[in-house]
């Protein structure tokens, strides 16, 4: 028997999306609060894991419920599709999904907005955040490369270095992103607290979620005797006394919290109206903190507020999370635990892009299976492989600045055009450079050629697809 629960309270398994690993028994329970974090074919693995007779294949999975098409940059299976059938799939099969509403029956429903506030006066420091964000991901992109490439090599030390260099990278890349987002947050400071003073002029209190210590202070100096919080390094008792002092002083109209400091293990039902000043880098931190106002002996309806301002890399984020937020509701979910307000359609422009992680093609063998499948190929098979690399980097003349079709994606453009300017390959290389040519074989080859290589990618794989 096998079954997956899903819902307010959970613990965690050994399952993840690079798959699972048998554990010898009669009855297998996976309990989860997150079966999908963005997209559906993330639950795969663990339903597959469940019951491998009725959920036998990913592929099939992908084509009927992610979307899945052949594109030009090889098999996408980021999509949706038939969501209400895949819930009553589920249902059926593997999942009981328990929601907040159906166990605290009597909590109001909780309703989540974004606010995209007009930039004035804050252009220059998001323009100077974008440009630090465009600059990271092209580092990150380079190094990723680099690391990838470094599987081919027959020098261990190569490999780890490349690791090393990428890890710092990462690094480096995350506090220059949060530097330049905490420059955003100080600017968009004036227009957040003319919210908040609005709000609580309108009656009632107000809960504002907020990351740094500096936006923390300022707003709790600007409604001084009106305000209280907690930051990080508060103690229990003080956060105590801020937690008694919001729930039943009628004076006290505003709670500033830190969302990783005040997010959990408190009670905030004094007041349904939550303002998330900042985002976090992980929407749950969010949720969590939303949801001290949404517990029980809340009576209202809650209203959480996202603010961000228009251009800025938050505006990108919330729309992207919030969109994901609409597939995964609507998968697994009857009813929402959360609704969230319409955006524009034509506010969500292409730049959401840059939040999908790339995967490289090569992303999935490491450096033993490389060095297993090249001492299964040819001299031949190299040569080939060389020749389609070289034919696709011919092609790929933008270097996957734009979707046209023609040579290689993203990551892929680095991979497979430095492969390609090597005179030859070693079998090393050839691996590597297989795994890159058969994604776009389908599209790219002409059928001697694509049957050529999938004889290869058979042959040395053992995989079919």
């Amino acid at each position: 028997r096998s079954l997956i629960v899903t819902g307010v309270q959970t613990c965690a398994l050994p399952i993840c999306n690079e798959g699972t690993k048998p554990i010898r028994a009669k009855t297998k329970i996976a309990l989860t609060g997150t079966p999908i974090a963005n997209r559906p074919a993330e639950i795969f693995p663990i339903i597959h894991y469940l019951d491998p007779v009725n959920w036998s294949s990913f592929f099939a999975f992908a084509k009927r419920y992610c979307n899945a098409q052949q594109t030009q940059f090889g098999f996408d299976a980021k999509g949706a599709s038939n969501l209400d059938e895949l819930q009553d799939r589920l249902r059926e099969t593997v999942m009981i999904r328990r929601l907040k509403e159906e166990v605290l029956k009597e909590l109001p429903r909780k309703t989540r907005q974004l606010m995209t506030l007009p930039s004035t006066g804050a252009e220059d420091v998001i323009a100077a955040e974008m440009e630090s964000y465009r600059n990271c991901k092209e580092r990150i992109s380079e190094l990723r490369a680099k690391f990838e490439l470094a599987k081919a090599s027959p020098i261990e030390g190569d490999y780890k270095a490349a690791l090393g260099a990428l890890r710092d990278g990462e690094a480096k890349a995350f506090s220059e992103m949060a530097r330049a987002r905490k420059a955003v947050a100080i600017a968009k400071l004036p227009v957040m607290i003319d919210h908040v003073e609005e709000m609580i002029d309108d009656g009632g209190k107000l809960i504002f979620f907020c990351h740094h210590r500096e936006i923390h202070d300022s707003v709790m100096h600007h409604f001084g005797k009106k305000a209280v919080g907690i930051i990080g390094g508060d103690s229990m008792d003080a956060r105590d006394k801020a937690v008694k002092a919001f729930q039943g002083n009628p004076e006290i109209k505003l709670f500033v919290g830190s969302i990783m400091a005040a997010g959990t293990g408190i009670t905030l039902t004094a007041s349904s109206h939550v303002v998330m000043g900042e985002l976090d880098w992980v929407p749950g931190n969010m949720v969590q903190a939303e949801d001290r106002a949404h517990r029980i002996g809340q009576l209202d309806n809650v209203l959480s507020q996202w603010i961000v301002l228009e251009g800025s890399l938050d505006s990108y984020m919330a729309k992207t999370l919030m969109r994901k937020a609409e597939i995964i509701e609507q998968a697994l979910d009857r009813s929402t635990e959360a609704r969230v307000m319409p955006v524009a359609e034509d506010a969500i422009t292409s730049k959401i892009e840059v939040f999908e992680t790339e995967q490289a093609a090569t992303r999935e063998a490491n450096r033993d299976r490389i060095t297993k499948e090249a001492d299964r190929l040819t001299p031949a098979d190299c040569i080939a492989i060389h020749h389609a690399l070289q034919y696709m980097a011919s092609m790929d003349i933008d270097r996957a600045r734009a979707r046209n079709g023609m040579g290689f994606s993203k990551l892929d453009s680095r991979i497979g055009s430095e492969l390609s300017n090597h005179d030859t390959l070693t079998p090393r290389q050839a691996a590597l450079g297989l795994r890159i040519v058969k994604k776009y074989a389908a599209t790219q080859l002409s059928a001697a050629a694509g049957a050529e290589i999938a004889e290869i990618w058979t042959r040395v794989t053992g995989k079919t697809e």
